[in-house]
């Protein structure tokens, strides 16, 4: 639930932002977004270790993604 309500929140930022900056910058923002949470990831799933917050730097991971895509390409389409 907590993914769903982070992307709702995205996508309604990018809609209230997409007159005031442009598409291209929030594009960009998205695709940033998507990089970083990525990366986190593949360091995550790179180091394959039980415990010590993995968990939860890999649900961090997804979340940001999720907004990343929300925030960019998932909303945008639709303007």
């Amino acid at each position: 639930a907590m993914v769903q309500v982070a992307g709702l929140a995205a996508v309604g930022t990018s809609l209230f932002l997409v007159d005031r900056i442009g598409r291209r910058p929030i594009l960009l923002s998205g695709i940033a977004m998507m990089i970083v949470a990525d990366a986190v990831l593949v360091a995550v799933f790179a180091r394959d270790v039980e415990g010590s917050g993995a968990h939860l730097v890999g649900f961090g991971g997804v979340l940001l993604f999720i907004v990343g895509f929300s925030f960019g390409f998932g909303s945008l389409v639709w303007v």
